[in-house]
């Protein structure tokens, strides 16, 4: 009586199919996760941002008297007690949950540009809005996310 020899392929595509059916579901998990940050503290955020409104939008500047919109999504999260590094819209992005828009809450920050180059940043507030600094000339304002046409994602702490 010879044994043969059982396959060890179907086992072991198997053990990978259900491998990736998990890291399929972590991804998932990850981009529609809500924020790590509490209500109240989006809250801050989101009340230091609209206070914000008005003053002039300047290059490099992270407040009190002028912003950029990186300066601005900073400044409001310090003052609700959250420490991000001031950096690139890229760098920014690196360090954040990636949000679908279809997914985004309150707080979540808002990126535009390409994969390539992102090159705004903004805080959604709700409702289809945001609190942005967007380009020289202008002042902090809400508008709508749609204000400009190239959203690439959202960002979630």
């Amino acid at each position: 009586m010879s044994r043969r020899r059982q396959n060890p392929r179907p086992r072991a595509l198997a053990f990978l199919g259900a491998a990736l059916a998990s890291i399929v579901a972590i991804v998932a998990w990850r981009r529609s996760a809500p924020s790590s940050a509490s209500t109240g503290t989006i809250q801050r955020a989101i009340v230091a941002a609209r206070a914000q409104i008005g003053k002039p939008y300047k290059w490099g500047a992270a407040g009190p008297d002028s912003f950029d919109c990186g300066g601005l999504v900073w400044y409001a999260w310090k003052q609700a007690g959250v420490f991000m590094p001031r950096g690139t819209a890229h760098e920014l992005f690196g360090k954040l949950r990636e949000v679908a828009k279809s997914d985004l809450v309150p707080g979540d920050m808002l990126f535009y540009g390409t994969a390539a180059k992102l090159h705004h940043v903004a805080l959604y507030i709700g409702n289809g809005r945001m609190i942005h600094a967007p380009h020289t000339g202008s002042t902090v304002m809400e508008s709508p996310i749609t204000a400009l046409p190239d959203f690439y994602a959202g960002g979630r702490l």
